[in-house]
């Protein structure tokens, strides 16, 4: 079973050692914290954030890698209420997966199972995109400014803010290089995510047509899934393990 990129944000970094995960120790040169004008920037945006009760957008999923001769494309919806959000994934497999502080869910109802993952009380702050938690992203990655050109994505005119954020802790820096957002800065939703991993396999989340604060409730990023639907939890040895007995 392979879990997809979304997947691997929230859960991926479970098997790491969580002293580890509070370190600061930085994964390449970076300055400490981002200069005056982009820690304002960034201020401004974590006020608009904080007026989003709900959101719905699309999103596209590019998955490069070397040993893919295309790239593996997923389209779909996703939905936000407060600290939970849903990904149902359209194409090219029907899926869906519903984060929340606590646990990650995600239903395949070609297989009629869900699997289930425990969130970390250390990652709680991974687990909902497009509305990025800055105030935390700054402790946990050196952020710089970067070229919105630099996204390889062509972007007519408009309030877009391109960062480049690089993980703080050396364990983490090896599985994950670097994240590249694009972010709109009149509305403070991320419209474009790229992420780089140790390998050099690179994923691409793109969001559009967002719409926010009409009106959805939990009811619509729960999970409910058909009678007899098998649940199986496929890191449950490695989540009771104690983070001293994790290699």
């Amino acid at each position: 079973m392979t879990l997809d990129t979304r997947t691997l944000l929230f859960v991926g970094w479970m098997a790491l050692p969580l002293a580890a995960q509070d370190s600061a120790t930085p994964a390449t040169e970076a300055p400490d914290a981002p200069d005056a004008g982009l820690k304002a920037e960034l201020e401004a945006l974590a006020e608009k954030l904080d007026g989003i009760r709900d959101l719905t957008t699309d999103f596209e999923e590019q998955k490069f890698s070397t040993l893919l001769k295309k790239p593996l494309v997923s389209k779909g919806k996703m939905r936000v209420v407060g600290v939970r959000s849903r990904w149902d994934t359209m194409s090219p497999k029907p899926s869906s997966m519903v984060v929340d502080p606590a646990e990650i869910r995600i239903y395949y109802p070609d297989r009629s199972t869900v699997e289930v993952y425990r969130v970390d009380e250390k990652l709680k702050w991974l687990t909902v995109w497009p509305l990025p938690n800055l105030s935390v992203l700054v402790v946990r990655f050196f952020i710089e400014r970067i070229p919105v050109a630099e996204s390889r994505d062509t972007y007519s005119v408009g309030p877009w803010l391109g960062l480049r954020l690089r993980p703080r802790d050396e364990v983490v820096g090896e599985y994950l290089r670097l994240v590249d957002v694009v972010l709109n800065t009149a509305t403070a939703l991320v419209v474009r995510v790229e992420i780089l991993d140790a390998d050099g396999d690179r994923t691409v989340i793109s969001f559009s047509n967002a719409r926010t604060n009409i009106g959805l409730d939990e009811k619509d990023v729960e999970l409910v899934v058909p009678a007899g639907t098998q649940t199986v939890r496929p890191l449950a040895k490695l989540e009771k393990e104690p983070p001293d007995a994790r290699p």
